[in-house]
């Protein structure tokens, strides 16, 4: 990359994006999905998600364009057919063989309650699982991005039985 090209680039990346609390209308799928690619694109280091109704739909739809040199974390519980490690882990097997660094992670129901997504130094909390996102009204929004709000998800992930 030319130095003009990565100073310029550097200087984008310091404009800071204010995220506000939005409660989206039900019905609204596409626009729901659309608001956390813009969230999710803005990723330089991280991925994390957690869900314990993570379906394999995730990948196709979150993962397909990013960097694969970021960290992905996935935490999700057992599940079934439908969601969870049972309906992801193939695909996670193949996600894990391109990112540089990759793990499903299984956690109990008790440790997973609410949507989180951390990407880099921000965590969003969504209302929903990304699955069911716009169906019915739909929370995104900024959540405690302190470091005792990392903590807390921290202390999920080291937890968590890796999976892949």
């Amino acid at each position: 990359m030319h130095d003009c090209q990565a100073s310029t680039l550097a200087a984008i990346d310091r404009v800071p994006i204010d995220w506000l609390p939005q409660l989206l209308e039900g019905n609204t799928p596409f626009a729901v999905y659309l608001k956390l690619r813009d969230a999710i694109g803005t990723a330089k280091r991280r991925i994390h998600y957690f869900d314990r109704y993570l379906n394999e739909d995730f990948f196709p739809l979150y993962l397909r364009g990013a960097d694969r040199s970021l960290e992905i974390r996935l935490v999700t519980t057992r599940g079934n057919h439908y969601y969870g490690i049972t309906n992801v882990v193939h695909v996670s097997r193949l996600a894990g063989l391109e990112f540089a660094v990759f793990k499903l992670l299984e956690c109990v129901p008790q440790d997973l309650h609410d949507r989180n997504l951390r990407i880099d130094d921000t965590i969003f909390f969504l209302g929903t699982s990304i699955k069911d996102a716009g169906k019915h009204p739909t929370n995104f929004a900024p959540s405690d991005s302190t470091a005792a709000g990392h903590a807390i998800l921290d202390s999920i992930v080291s937890k968590g039985v890796v999976v892949t």
